[in-house]
């Protein structure tokens, strides 16, 4: 009997413990988000797929709800611009936003994509200095090529950045989620490098295979290639 009684015991904690991972709860507080519904999205090709909705409150909100993989996903107000990037995955989440900056914890991919992000903020700033360095030259030649050459280097050493991330990290959605987020912008060889590094668990993935379907696209239309009808 006291064995039966400790095998159903530990039948009910293993049963909780998958509960608990089988969906998600992103609760959070936004300084100055008005009341009204919140959507958590993803972005499907160029349309929005609404996940969960939730009651806006002094800029409070709780969602919950599944997704079968980790995916990029935004939170927005219903009629209002503006959204809040998060990596969403099967956990509990905790977002907040104010002055201070935005601050995701509870998912794992978010440590990765924030060190993606950071990235992309040092080279965002640096970008704007290097603009007002372009403007100030006033016709000067020499300057503007020095700025000009120091625009490309900044971007050569933030794609290299990346690329090293995206190495660290083969198998990571947020890897993938990158790649797709800016593969609007790369020419066939730079976005062919970048699937290469990805391993083939996130090959097999709805992003992965958007990628590849990209790759294509562009093989199809690349120099030395016979043009579509």
């Amino acid at each position: 009997m006291r064995k039966l009684l400790l095998s159903i015991v530990a039948a009910s904690m293993t049963l909780a413990a998958c509960n608990a991972q089988s969906g998600y709860k992103v609760t959070g507080t936004v300084e100055g988000m008005p009341d009204g519904k919140a959507i958590i999205a993803t972005v499907n090709g160029s349309s929005l797929d609404t996940l969960a909705k939730a009651d806006v409150k002094n800029g409070s909100f709780e969602f919950t709800g599944n997704v079968s993989e980790p995916t990029g996903a935004y939170i927005m107000v219903i009629g209002q611009r503006g959204a809040i990037p998060f990596m969403l995955e099967n956990a509990n989440i905790t977002v907040n936003a104010g002055q201070a900056g935005l601050t995701v914890t509870g998912s794992e991919g978010q440590k990765i994509y924030d060190q993606f992000m950071a990235i992309n903020a040092t080279a965002q700033q640096e970008a704007m200095k290097l603009q007002q360095e372009y403007q100030a030259a006033n016709g000067d030649q020499a300057k503007m090529q020095a700025v000009q050459e120091a625009y490309a280097k900044l971007m050569t050493d933030a794609q290299a950045k990346e690329t090293e991330l995206i190495k660290a990290n083969p198998d990571s959605y947020v890897s993938t989620f990158v790649i797709v987020s800016g593969m609007g912008q790369m020419e066939y060889e730079q976005l062919k490098e970048r699937y290469n590094l990805l391993g083939e668990k996130a090959k097999a993935s709805a992003q992965g295979k958007a990628i590849a379907a990209q790759i294509a696209k562009l093989e199809s239309t690349a120099f030395g290639q016979i043009a579509p009808n």
